[in-house]
């Protein structure tokens, strides 16, 4: 509901289309930035290794463990290296391949390694060669920042509008919104509120009784007037108060002069009916 009511029985209407503000084609850029990693060399590592040559536990299943420790930076993995061997002597000094064994890494930290192996044969004079081996890393590697510029544009038309009134072209380039949906949303918003004419109220009260005069003393800039005009097709169209003049006659009679702009669609309130069952007692709206 509008603050005023106002028909062409309390005043003298005037109505006109304002097609200054007539834009039908809404462009919009903004200028952005986008920032990559550019790798120079990737990060260089190396391995080091260690051999050993030991016994494989005398009796059965026993367990031996050997450890080895980092002589250069920290290590990033361990492993045994592949190739190693065990083998055993016969009587005669021969030296024969041996198979019945287990090595494996037991545990490992970024600065030492224990590496465990046992005999699951019978020979007790087994030996096993075997190397382990850490990856360390040697260079940080390098990169760089580089930033690319580039304008990001949104374009809407009103076609209709523009077969009514020519191309009247807009151009949004403040640095609004920050991607492509918010730039197209301001474009699209922007055109659908200038493709037709504003239409324009003035509206001429005389001060001749009570109830206009509250109105030409009541009446403040951004206010809201139902105009009615049977002869131009207004029935209580919502109107916005632009701009207010008072003079008055010499009989000293009030005379308000109020310029009006109507009420685009986008601009209604939105009207939204609250449950009153809770409301006046404790319960509040927040």
């Amino acid at each position: 509901m509008s603050d005023f009511t106002i028909d062409d029985t309390m005043a003298d209407i005037h109505y006109d289309l304002d097609e200054r503000e007539i834009y039908n084609d809404v462009r919009a850029e903004i200028g952005i930035t986008n920032s990559e990693t550019i790798i120079d060399a990737d990060p260089l590592y190396e391995w080091k290794y260690f051999m050993k040559t030991t016994t494989i536990g005398v009796q059965m299943g026993d367990t031996v463990f050997d450890t080895f420790g980092c002589t250069a930076g920290n290590a990033v993995s361990w492993k045994i290296k592949t190739g190693y061997f065990a083998w055993y002597y016969t009587s005669t000094y021969d030296r024969y391949d041996y198979y019945d064994y287990s090595i494996w890494i037991e545990s490992h930290t970024a600065s030492k390694c224990v590496v465990g192996h046992k005999n699951t044969g019978v020979w007790s004079s087994a030996k096993i060669q075997y190397g382990v081996g850490y990856r360390y890393l040697v260079s940080e590697g390098s990169s760089h920042e580089e930033t690319t510029y580039n304008t990001l544009t949104a374009r809407t038309t009103d076609a209709t509008s523009i077969q009514k009134y020519g191309r009247r072209v807009m151009n949004l380039t403040w640095p609004q919104g920050v991607g492509a949906d918010e730039m197209q949303s301001l474009a699209d918003k922007a055109c659908a509120k200038h493709a037709e004419p504003v239409p324009r109220a003035t509206v001429k009260i005389i001060g001749d009784t009570v109830a206009k005069i509250a109105i030409i003393q009541s009446s403040e800039v951004s206010l809201t007037v139902d105009l009615s005009c049977a002869y131009m097709g207004l029935t209580a169209t919502v109107f916005y108060i632009n701009s207010i003049r008072i003079k008055g006659d010499p009989t000293g009679i009030p005379v308000g002069t109020l310029v009006l702009e109507q009420q685009r669609s986008s601009e209604a309130n939105i009207i939204f009916k609250l449950g009153v069952s809770k409301l006046g007692g404790a319960h509040v709206l927040g």
